[in-house]
């Protein structure tokens, strides 16, 4: 007969153990030989990240190479620090890495066109947890690479950042360059046409009927939803969005570059999320899969779907332990 050892944690152990994750990437089936999406993990230190290229010529992939090791790196090397100065931390984790793929863009040959023009967006996120035990996600983020939360009691889904998107900047020019407040303000309008969104897929999946029941404005953000207005490598400083969110044991952490979001919304997400009976390795197959299946339907022209869009997909999720 074997025999088992079962592991016994004190409390003070318990609350400082990381986080488990796992993350998956698969390359366009537009070009199977490049993939321009990066991500890093690190379960000792509770920090991850994922990075979606911009640029031609396979000059994202360049941009979002030199910001994973450069986020990485510092990522991993970085203190404990309280909630607030990890955001401060992780801001600056993003910038340093700006300068990086900005110096390299500079010394680029005038005629090496991926060089001058790679960018990338970035999501990263680290977990903290306070000397009263708690857990704490805290993040930066820039461009449309997303964190959402899944919530192991309730089984939902949130969607904790908000693209750097026309809706973004439209709430941003409106409330006279108040960031914080354009956020809350783009997030709450991102979701409401999510909902809409959501709510017309179940009775078509068409993309001309899709934009015939939305208004003007929800159309162009529809159309546009993938023109982002901040980058990593971009000619100006850019501003990373922070986020900080208590977190519980059991709780899902998944970062995504919009390869998957894009051609999944929301609601197919948590569907899917609640159906892999709390195991991220399922969740992860599931998710992939139905991403995929999406995709090469609308490439085939097996089933043609509003969303559907051919793209690098990466995913990475942390379970709080």
């Amino acid at each position: 007969m074997e025999s088992f050892r079962f592991e016994q944690y004190s409390a003070a152990e318990k609350m400082e153990l990381p986080p488990e994750i796992i993350a998956e990437t698969k390359a366009s089936i537009d070009h199977k030989d490049r993939n321009e999406d990066r991500f890093f993990y690190d379960e000792e230190n509770g920090g991850f990240g994922v990075f979606d290229g911009v640029g031609s010529g396979g000059g994202g992939g360049i941009a979002s190479s030199f910001a994973k090791e450069e986020t990485e790196k510092r990522v991993i090397k970085m203190p404990k620090l309280s909630p607030e100065d990890t955001k401060n931390k992780l801001v600056e984790v993003l910038l340093e890495a700006h300068e990086v793929i900005i110096k390299a863009k500079k010394s680029a040959d005038i005629t090496n066109e991926p060089m001058r023009t790679m960018e990338t967006t970035a999501a990263i996120a680290k977990i903290v947890t306070e000397n009263n035990g708690e857990k704490i996600a805290v993040g930066a983020h820039l461009g449309d690479s997303r964190i959402y939360i899944f919530r192991s009691i309730t089984q939902t889904l949130e969607q904790i950042t908000q693209d750097d998107n026309r809706i973004f900047k439209n709430a941003l020019i409106e409330l006279n360059g108040d960031f914080a407040a354009a956020e809350k303000l783009a997030m709450k309008r991102q979701l409401r046409l999510d909902e809409k969104i959501d709510s017309l897929l179940k009775k078509t999946s068409g993309k001309e009927e899709l934009l015939a029941n939305l208004t003007k404005t929800e159309g162009e953000y529809f159309k546009t939803r993938n023109r982002i207005i901040q980058t990593l490598g971009q000619k100006d400083r850019p501003t990373p969005h922070v986020f900080e969110i208590k977190v519980e044991q059991g709780d899902w952490l998944l970062a995504s570059t919009d390869g998957l979001h894009d051609n999944l919304t929301n609601e197919e997400m948590e569907i899917i999320l609640e159906n892999s009976s709390n195991n991220k390795e399922v969740a992860m197959k599931e998710l992939m899969q139905a991403v995929q299946k999406r995709i090469k339907d609308n490439y085939l022209g097996r089933k043609i779907h509003a969303l559907a869009k051919a793209d690098d997909v990466t995913l990475v999720i942390a379970e709080i332990k």
